[in-house]
């Protein structure tokens, strides 16, 4: 099981353990303000450390840690959503075109 360090920092940011591959569930939110204290980061500097440098490197460890954000809106998800249905159909007029 991969945690993060330092850990009295980071274990308040778990919300739960996945057992099934000994994985533990962060709150991505919650991790990104402790590298906001622990460093003395503004919000945009702590998020592109997080993105750069921790979850580029998930991939490469079998049991890395997973990381959710609670802190979305719906209208989020429906955002989203239409994003993927454009680029299904630009990858359709793509596959006519050729």
């Amino acid at each position: 099981m991969l945690l993060l360090e330092p850990r009295l920092q980071f274990d308040k940011c778990i919300i739960g353990v996945m057992y099934t591959d000994s994985r533990v569930v962060y709150d991505a939110s919650l991790v990104i303000q402790v590298f906001m204290e622990i460093n003395e980061w503004s919000y945009d500097e702590a998020l592109e450390w997080f993105e750069y440098n921790v979850l580029r490197s998930l991939p490469y460890y079998e049991t890395s840690p997973i990381f959710v954000n609670l802190d979305f809106d719906i209208c989020d998800i429906d955002s989203f959503e239409s994003m993927e249905d454009e680029d299904e159909d630009e990858d359709e007029e793509e596959d006519e075109d050729e």
